[in-house]
């Protein structure tokens, strides 16, 4: 059985980041990370983890392969996400 549409975008969209991710990167699809405020695991669908010199970065990313521009609630979840992981940067795609 093939993969929904979605899950197809996502593994896409990590190819992508693994094809371009520098040498030494981690890139994780359909990563869990414990959140540093909430201290609860929340699920996210690309993580990409790679040292500069002695400090550690997370990237993560958030695919959406919606028909309509995601609402304002999604935007919302998505940036307290970021904030919860201790994300260095985060992207929605």
């Amino acid at each position: 059985m093939t993969d929904p549409k979605w899950k197809r975008f996502e593994k896409l969209i990590h190819g992508i980041h693994t094809q371009f991710a520098p040498e030494g990167a981690i890139v994780t699809l359909d990563d869990a990370i414990v959140g540093y405020h909430s201290k609860v695991p929340r699920q996210i669908d690309i993580s990409i983890r790679v040292r500069v010199a002695p400090y550690p970065v997370l990237i993560i990313v958030e695919c959406k392969d919606h028909s309509r521009p995601i609402d304002v609630a999604d935007l919302g979840a998505f940036v307290n996400g970021g904030d919860d992981f201790g994300a260095n940067k985060s992207v929605m795609i």
